[in-house]
């Protein structure tokens, strides 16, 4: 679907692509429902025939005007009961995870004085991110001062600013709210968390120089430090970020696969209108 390292103008197409996919789940039934509604009016505006009233009361319907009365048995209401049941568990561990992750930002964030955006914490591991959605902050931790330079220091300074200034935790967040209806999370999570900071090497390289960002990720790459927080110098794949920095790819970003997603979310309503007819009927073979 996407190369494996994005060339620096495809990153913000690429983003919105995830953004869209990531959407598919939410878009494609907002859009059924604007068929219905669309179809409702073009009969009360006829222009289309409205052959609801040659049906019995019982027979599907993709209008308004004539829902049906619909007792679903066993055999159509399980399916739909256990779908229903595994989305609100899903919805719920993420909104859980969500407010976890809020109190452990909330909790970092009294380490601050009033009104700082910027902590030093002892910790021997080299460690810089970004923390907060509506007051972000940057951590910094006593163990990158020894391994980097003053200058190398201000370059990580740079990348975490370039975070609260892009609002990625907030970005972050809704993307998260979006995936719970996707089935492909963990791979669009993947590239999302990549793009991010490859717009945020992006943003210290035009500062700075690529190539010595690319040294200090490097020098990170060796300590083989795990973090958990997503907006961190060494977050994502460090190593495809580093041959992004080095390798400058400036291929034409091709748009026919945005193009194709946008197609699909025009067909599905306009393909629902025109052939309602045959959805209501294969329907009815379904429903009691």
């Amino acid at each position: 679907m996407f190369s494996a390292l994005p060339s620096a103008k495809q990153v913000d197409s690429e983003r919105r692509r995830l953004w869209l996919l990531a959407g598919m789940p939410w878009l494609l039934p907002a859009t059924a429902i604007a068929a219905l509604f669309a179809s409702s009016l073009a009969k009360a505006m006829n222009w289309i025939h409205d052959h609801c009233l040659q049906h019995l009361q019982h027979h599907p319907h993709f209008c308004f005007e004539h829902l049906p009365e619909i007792a679903l048995g066993l055999a159509q209401s399980l399916p739909v009961a256990i779908a229903t049941l595994g989305f609100l568990i899903l919805l719920a561990a993420r909104l859980i995870r969500q407010a976890k992750d809020h109190d452990r930002v909330k909790l970092l964030q009294k380490l601050l004085p009033n009104g700082a955006r910027l902590k030093h914490f002892h910790d021997s591991r080299p460690l810089a991110f970004a923390l907060g959605i509506r007051r972000p902050a940057i951590f910094l931790s006593s163990g990158l001062k020894q391994w980097l330079t003053k200058r190398q220091q201000r370059l990580v300074l740079a990348h975490e600013a370039a975070h609260i200034r892009n609002r990625d935790g907030l970005k972050n967040a809704l993307f998260e709210c979006l995936l719970v209806a996707h089935l492909h999370r963990t791979n669009l999570r993947q590239r999302w968390h990549l793009s991010t900071e490859v717009l945020a090497d992006e943003c210290v390289a035009q500062q700075y120089d690529a190539l010595e960002l690319a040294t200090i990720l490097v020098k990170l790459e060796r300590a083989k430090i795990a973090t958990t927080q997503h907006l961190s110098i060494t977050g994502s794949n460090t190593q495809l970020r580093i041959q992004h920095l080095i390798q400058k790819d400036e291929r034409p970003d091709s748009f026919s696969f945005e193009v194709l997603l946008y197609g699909m979310l025009f067909a599905v309503p306009v393909m629902a209108i025109i052939h309602h007819h045959v959805i209501e009927t294969v329907l009815g073979w379904w429903l009691p």
